[in-house]
């Protein structure tokens, strides 16, 4: 039903180049119309008009802008693929870019999913486990208590109350139960001997909603007498609750008190607060005749007689902690998700350097939305989770304006994948309802795999930006060009033919677009803070600035052409020499924009091998159409002079400085905050 619920939404992403795109197709309709209601108004031909119209709006639109989308996110998904990031849908790369919260499973995702019993604890006595991951070899080994007890109320089981089975160190199951079959093997037990010398006759299995797993076998008391024993194991805090006696050292079973309950359950607390996860056992004796396997057993599971509490610890990945370090440095929260109890989250949470109490997944779904997105920021870590818990959690940061991430791997967690901005589901431990929900498969379950995912993403949004930044300035440019020299009389609609028109939207912009779309990440791109939710991918302030480009381009265009026309008497020249200064114009305006808060002066500017060969082309192109006889015929051009060139290049000059100058300016009153 969880997941029923949850509806696709358009990334951030496609509605932000959505409003960029009808903002550009606007402003060349406005171009059009302007340009066709002046030029009838001076008295020009409305054929001449249409078509000079229609190339001005042609040489506004960015129609590569699709084809750019589409290609730099395909391109940023084959990258990701080959950093075990599998890409479900191309607008989810630049959406992982985006992400400013990311909640993460702990086991498999920030660990290492291999659980290792660590330590024993039962009425009288605490023990210790030697051994690593799933060998067979350690030991049990007594460090409290007096005489050594029978532990076969533990080590059976750790045999039989499992689904998990190892073969040739291979596990086919569960980590934790895997733990499990490893103590009772160390305790002397052949599992799958014992397995079959001890039949399963009927089982309740694990649930998230009562947390526990019980199993009933065939059994002898010590006196002989036969009955159905039932194995228990589960949540400490559910097992004391259904728990009425304690196991003794002797084998006798003692009525619990509240106060012997909190003993346990403070027990419990300093083995989590070690950071090891803990599970109670516990068991029932039930008589045969009063037992029937079809029968609702979950109403048997009471009244147990617990036996003994174990911690296993799950190791953090080792470079998990340190992509977490990244993440906080790139201002994105990492909080933990978690069925441990809190104190071991907490532990856990605090080793691997996340930010934020403890709290449970009930105590979450208790606050109101307003008292969630207010303490949600003092948050790190959320235990006991259930389903709707990990929705809520979502929907809580949503709210507050994050993107968000969220990993998970069972069926549980798929409506929590689909609510996020970006699902990310375990590739190795997922389930196929996990990864069908997901955007995203990590192929390797590891944490860190995210981050770099995400600098992937950023890079991309990076490039968009670039792309749109350029496109837009000339969008400004010629818009303003046509209209200046309409209003102003200086070359009426015939600033440029069609033909210019298209070899400067086409030969000129494309090429360095194209290049900026699939530039290289930019330096210190991780150290930046993530963007809001509703920020726009050009903010108005970055739109005010392409205008004073535009608006500088035009200027230039148009006294260029009043020096090749008014000065030297020529239209053709006053033309050329207008195309050559926005070609050569278009180079300082990306040197300029690349980085547009960061000094071009920097080895970085060099970085981009395909900007440095547009750069070329656009060097060589630009001498092709005007010394050339053939292109000089076909865009109506004309030969330029030394120093006409030398006119030519003082515009982008004179913006490159400014540009610097205007960086300068931002940097010391960024520095002065």
């Amino acid at each position: 039903t969880l997941l029923k619920e949850q509806k696709p939404e358009k990334t951030p992403l496609t509605v932000q180049i959505d409003r960029v795109t009808l903002f550009i197709i606007g402003m060349a309709v406005l171009a059009f119309v302007s340009i066709l209601v002046l030029g009838l108004f001076q008295g020009e031909p409305f054929t001449k008009l249409f078509t000079i119209g229609i190339s001005l709006a042609i040489g506004s639109i960015p129609d590569a802008l699709p084809a750019v989308v589409i290609s730099i996110l395909a391109m940023g998904t084959v990258a990701m693929a080959g950093k075990n990031a599998i890409i479900k849908s191309l607008p989810a790369v630049e959406t992982l870019g985006s992400t400013s919260a990311i909640n993460s499973d702990k086991t498999g995702t920030l660990t290492m999913n291999q659980m290792t019993v660590r330590v024993i604890t039962t009425v009288e006595h605490r023990y210790i486990v030697s051994g690593e991951g799933y060998s067979f070899s350690g030991t049990i080994q007594r460090t409290e208590g007096d005489a050594q007890e029978n532990l076969d109320h533990l080590l059976f089981p750790c045999a039989l109350c499992i689904d998990t089975e190892i073969s040739d160190g291979q596990v086919i199951g569960d980590p934790t139960e895997a733990a499990l079959y490893v103590l009772a093997q160390k305790g002397g037990i052949n599992v799958p001997e014992f397995r079959k010398n001890n039949p399963r006759i009927a089982s309740v299995p694990f649930d998230s909603e009562y947390k526990f797993m019980a199993t009933f076998h065939h059994h002898k008391d010590s006196d002989g007498t036969s009955c159905i024993r039932a194995y228990v194991k589960g949540a400490p805090d559910v097992i004391v609750s259904l728990s009425s006696y304690g196991l003794m050292a002797d084998g006798s079973a003692k009525k619990l008190t509240d106060g012997d309950k909190q003993k346990i359950l403070a027990e419990n607390d300093r083995i989590a607060q070690r950071g090891l996860r803990v599970l109670a056992f516990a068991r029932k004796d039930i008589d045969p005749e009063f037992f029937d396997p079809k029968a609702n057993l979950l109403a048997l599971i009471q009244d147990l007689t617990i036996t003994s509490l174990i911690g296993a610890v799950d190791p953090p990945r080792p470079e998990a902690k340190d992509a977490i370090a990244r993440a906080k440095q790139a201002g994105i929260r990492v909080r933990m998700v978690t069925g441990d109890h809190a104190v071991t989250a907490a532990a856990i949470g605090e080793e691997l350097g996340i930010d934020g109490r403890a709290i449970t997944g009930a105590e979450l779904a208790a606050m109101s939305d307003e008292q969630a997105v207010h303490e949600i920021d003092s948050i790190g870590v959320i235990a006991r989770v259930a389903p709707e818990h990990k929705v809520r959690l979502v929907e809580v940061l949503k709210k507050k304006g994050d993107i968000v991430a969220m990993t998970g791997d069972g069926v549980n967690d798929a409506p929590a994948l689909k609510a996020a901005d970006i699902g990310i589901a375990m590739g190795m431990s997922g389930t196929d309802v996990a990864k069908n929900a997901a955007k995203m498969i990590l192929t390797d379950d590891n944490f860190s795999t995210i981050v770099s995912a995400i600098e992937e993403g950023r890079k991309i949004y990076d490039n968009l930006q670039k792309f749109l930044r350029i496109q837009i300035a000339n969008l400004f440019m010629f818009i303003l060009a046509f209209l200046g020299s309409s209003v102003f009389a200086i070359a009426g609609t015939a600033l440029f033919t069609p033909g210019q028109v298209l070899w400067i939207h086409m030969l000129t912009v494309a090429p360095i677009g194209a290049a900026m779309g699939f530039d290289v990440s930019a330096p210190g791109i991780m150290t930046r803070k993530p963007r809001r939710s509703d920020e726009s991918i050009i903010p108005l302030r970055m739109y005010v600035r392409l205008f004073g480009i535009g608006f500088f381009m035009a200027a230039s265009a148009l006294v260029m052409y009043q020096i090749g026309h008014r000065v030297y008497g020529s239209q053709h020249l006053g033309q050329t020499m207008g195309l050559v200064t926005l070609s050569l114009l278009n180079i300082f305006v990306a040197l300029n924009l690349r980085f547009p808060y960061d000094s071009a002066f920097h080895i970085s500017t060099f970085s981009n091998r395909r900007l440095l060969y547009s750069y070329l082309w656009v060097i060589f192109g630009t001498i092709l159409i005007t010394e050339s006889r053939v292109f000089q015929t076909l865009f109506h051009t004309v030969g330029l002079t030394g120093e006409l060139w030398l006119f030519c290049l003082i515009p982008g000059v004179v913006l490159f400085l400014g540009g610097e100058f205007f960086k300068a300016v931002l940097k010391e009153k960024r520095n002065s905050f």
